[in-house]
């Protein structure tokens, strides 16, 4: 559960990211980190989609219905996740989603860190290779999917995961992937 401080602190950061230019990306539009007063862990995503911004929220598009079907299949739920990706805003060419590149992705960092820092998550989920670039500079999800670590600079234990899009490009393949990773966070 999160303190009246941490709510205060993650509600300004809310307020400061949804203001945020530094970089083009805000024209498609962005989606606001999702948290409640009952999270407790983390997930770091790619970017919104266009789900994502006209909800304004996280992981509520197509790939999203997979995630959230995996997650609750492990006990889990939504509302116990702080969600952000990696870039909070939606890398486009007008109506089809693009990938974030590094320098968008080395722009929003900071703003990432800031929330994990602040948050101070039990345990963090990595969704893909962007957020695995993103928060431990790694490359190879394919290879290192289902695996953990701990990160010393958020003093917990971070989960490893190909990205839920996965179950929707390459179908159950994709979907035991990420059943096995999820899995593996619902056990440490």
């Amino acid at each position: 559960m999160l303190n009246t401080k941490q709510i205060r602190m993650l509600q300004l950061l809310d307020n400061q990211i949804q203001c945020c230019e530094l970089c083009g990306l805000f024209k498609g539009g962005r989606a606001k980190p999702y948290w409640t007063e009952e999270s407790i862990w983390a997930i770091v995503g790619e970017a919104p989609g266009s789900e994502e911004v006209i909800n304004n929220s996280p992981f509520v598009g197509a790939a999203a219905r997979h995630l959230w079907e995996v997650i609750n299949a492990n006990g889990l739920e939504r509302k116990n996740f702080l969600i952000i990706n990696s870039v909070n805003c939606r890398p486009t060419d007008g109506s089809k989603n693009l990938k974030p590149t590094i320098s968008t992705m080395s722009l929003c960092r900071p703003w990432i860190r800031k929330y994990l820092r602040v948050f101070k998550p039990q345990k963090i989920l990595l969704l893909g290779g962007y957020s695995l670039n993103t928060i431990l500079y790694e490359s190879g999800i394919l290879r290192l999917n289902a695996t953990k670590t701990h990160s010393s600079e958020f003093g917990c234990d971070v989960i490893r995961s190909v990205h839920p899009s996965m179950c929707i490009y390459h179908g159950n393949n994709g979907k035991k992937m990420l059943y096995e990773s999820i899995k593996l966070f619902g056990e440490i």
